[in-house]
Parts: C-alpha cells; sequence; structure tokens
C-alpha cells in the first residue's frame, strides 16, 4: 500500500510540473513538436494511473477476502474452545456416573444378589426357554415278623419339560426303582417330542404314557395315586402296555360356556409283545416291556380316546369328566388284540370319586382259547 501511494504521488507530481510548464511558456515557445510530446507525456501519465487504479482495487478486494477469513478463522476458534470445554464438562460428568455405579455396584454385591434379580437375569440369559421340573420320591418299609425279614423299596422318578419356545418342548422322565427284594432297575417310560401346531392340535412323536382312559397320564404319578398300589387293571398284570412308541395326534375345543370342553387324542405305535420268555402264548401272558425296536411278527396299534366336560365351572356342581378309549392291534403273525372302556371322574370339594369298564380280548395263535378279559 505505501509503494502504490509514492507511485500515485510521483505521477501527480509530474502533472503538475507539466502544467506548471505549459503555462509559464510563451505562445512562440510551444512548437508542435513540443505539443506531441506533451500529450504523450499526458497519454503516458492516464495509463499508469488506470495501472494504479487497477491494482489498488485487486490489492483491496484480497484485504477484503482476508478479512473475511480471518473473521472465519476466529469464530471457529471459538467454537473449538466452547465445545472442549463442553467435553470437559461430560468428561467429568461421565467420570462422577461411573464411580457412583461402581459403588452402587459394590454395595450390591456386599448385600448379595436378591432371587428376584437372579430370576430376571437368567430368564434375560435363557431367552424363551424354559426348563420345568417335576417328579417325585417314594418309599416303603416292610417288617415281616412270621419271616423275621425286613424289606425296603425306593422309587426315584424326576420329570423335565424343556421349553424351546411357543410351539415346541420336549418332556422326559427316568424312572430310578428300588423294587422289594430286588436289585436296583432304571427305565425311561416318556422320552416324547411335542409340537404345538395352533389351538387345536398338537403332534407327540417318542415315548409316551398310553392315552388309555385316564390313569396312565393323569392318576398314575405317586404324588396323585392316593393308594399304595394301581388298580388292578393297570398293576402287576396289566390288560394295555403302559407306554407306546409311536406317534399321537390330540387337542380339544370349547363347545359352550366356560368349563364345557372336548377333548381327543388319535395315535398309531409299534403295538403290544406279550412275555417271550414262554414256550408258547398262553391264557393271562403279560406284556413286556416298551421298547425301541419294532418286531417283525407285530404289526402297528392304534388307538382313540375321547373326553367330554359337560358342566361348566360356574355351576357350582363340580367337575365332571367322561371319556372312552379304544386300543387295537396285531400282536403275533396277524394275531388281534383289542380293549375297549369308558370311564369318568368327578370332583366336587373334598368329593372325588372315578370309575372304569374295560373289556379286553386277545387272539390266541393255532385255535387255543381265547384270551379275554374285563373288569
Amino acid at each position: 500500500m505505501i509503494s502504490s501511494a509514492r507511485r500515485i504521488a510521483s505521477v501527480l507530481l509530474a502533472v503538475i510540473e507539466l502544467i506548471v510548464f505549459a503555462a509559464t511558456a510563451s505562445a512562440a515557445d510551444v512548437s508542435p513538436s513540443n505539443l506531441a510530446v506533451i500529450q504523450g507525456q499526458i497519454n503516458k501519465i492516464e495509463s499508469d494511473e488506470a495501472a494504479q487504479r487497477k491494482r489498488i482495487n485487486s490489492d483491496e478486494q484480497v484485504i477484503h477476502q482476508l478479512e473475511q477469513q480471518l473473521h472465519a478463522i476466529t469464530a471457529r476458534n471459538a467454537n473449538l474452545v466452547n465445545k472442549d470445554q463442553q467435553l470437559e464438562l461430560s468428561n467429568t460428568q461421565l467420570k462422577a456416573q461411573t464411580e457412583q455405579q461402581i459403588q452402587d455396584l459394590k454395595a450390591q454385591f456386599a448385600q448379595g444378589v436378591p432371587s428376584s434379580a437372579f430370576g430376571s437375569a437368567m430368564s434375560r440369559y435363557l431367552g424363551s426357554h424354559q426348563f420345568t421340573w417335576n417328579g417325585s420320591v417314594s418309599g416303603s418299609f416292610i417288617y415281616d415278623r412270621g419271616n423275621n425279614t425286613n424289606t425296603f423299596a425306593l422309587a426315584f422318578q424326576p420329570l423335565v419339560i424343556y421349553r424351546l419356545n411357543d410351539w415346541i418342548s420336549f418332556e422326559g422322565e427316568m424312572d430310578g426303582l428300588l423294587p422289594q427284594g430286588s436289585s436296583a432297575q432304571f427305565a425311561l417310560p416318556v422320552a416324547m417330542f411335542q409340537l404345538f401346531l395352533n389351538d387345536y392340535l398338537q403332534v407327540n412323536a417318542g415315548l409316551f404314557d398310553q392315552p388309555f382312559g385316564d390313569w396312565y397320564e393323569v392318576q398314575s404319578a405317586s404324588w396323585v395315586n392316593r393308594f399304595i398300589t394301581a388298580p388292578l387293571l393297570y398293576g402287576a398284570e396289566a390288560i394295555i402296555p403302559p407306554t407306546e412308541l409311536g406317534l399321537q395326534l390330540r387337542g380339544g375345543l370349547q363347545w359352550g360356556a366356560l368349563g364345557q370342553d372336548l377333548d381327543y387324542t388319535t395315535w398309531v405305535a409299534n403295538g403290544p409283545g406279550f412275555d417271550s420268555a414262554l414256550p408258547q402264548p398262553v391264557v393271562g401272558q403279560t406284556l413286556n416291556p416298551v421298547n425301541n425296536i419294532q418286531i417283525n411278527t407285530n404289526g402297528k396299534a392304534f388307538g382313540t380316546r375321547v373326553r367330554f366336560y359337560p358342566f361348566p365351572l360356574d355351576s357350582n356342581l363340580g367337575r365332571l369328566e367322561m371319556g372312552a378309549s379304544t386300543y387295537n392291534g396285531k400282536w403275533l403273525n396277524g394275531n388281534w388284540f383289542n380293549s375297549w372302556g369308558v370311564d369318568y371322574a368327578y370332583l366336587n370339594g373334598n368329593l372325588q370319586t372315578r370309575g372304569e369298564y374295560v373289556q379286553n380280548y386277545r387272539q390266541m395263535p393255532g385255535g387255543a382259547a381265547q384270551d379275554k378279559r374285563q373288569g
């Protein structure tokens, strides 16, 4: 800026000198050649002045741009200083919160984890997976005074249901038995996959309790049965196999008011087998325990059970269940084994009663007398 001002001052001085020279010179002294020289100098001065003005305008624009950049840098610097202060404040608050949380956790560990918090944590960890444990332990002691002997028996029966999600679950039961006068025995009476397709249809596959009447499924557990032994129909010489290996379809529906229901179970399984230790079939032969092998000479067994509940829950008439069951199959070389029965169970307050009538027919090979039982 200083050099530009000096150049402008020198130009103005030269112009003034020319004006003074022209004013003091006489007309006789001025010649055409001198006038041309003066005009050329004036043109040169005007050209230099325009160039100087152009440079000055350019410099002013540069200065203006630099001033704008300086203002922007100053604003950004102030913004950064503000953010830095905010970060320092947030860091201080975060440190205080972290220290408080650490102190709270230390206090919780010192007090111990409450059961509700533990259950909530396990639920979050397992998600929809759930294990339900049930079962029973029972024992007996018999003193025989005549023979001067003591006998102890024990049954340990844990049952677990593993629920994978809302429509898939698994159920299994282990039986550990120490029968009277015998060594320990172990069995797997129930090992079942359950698939809930909708509100009216469920699929079970595997080893399941026999869906005949309601004894095996509902009444046989030691914490339900109020007697020491099972009924004669389902005791030592049962008329149908207690368990089956196969496939079930079951479901239910409400046909009237709340409590007026109908449920059904239909199934197909490997079928019955009788005491294979005997050299030939006899009347009154006991059933073989179920296994996972389909015997070549056996046909499939199938059956259906229907249960009906006539009383609504708000009628104060108690809970009445009426049912009918069938069991049909072939047990040896095409020989038929059939059972059918009707049953009821009634509960009203402290009154509980149940009854059942069952008829059994087994076709014997070789024209032998037929094996018929009922009760």
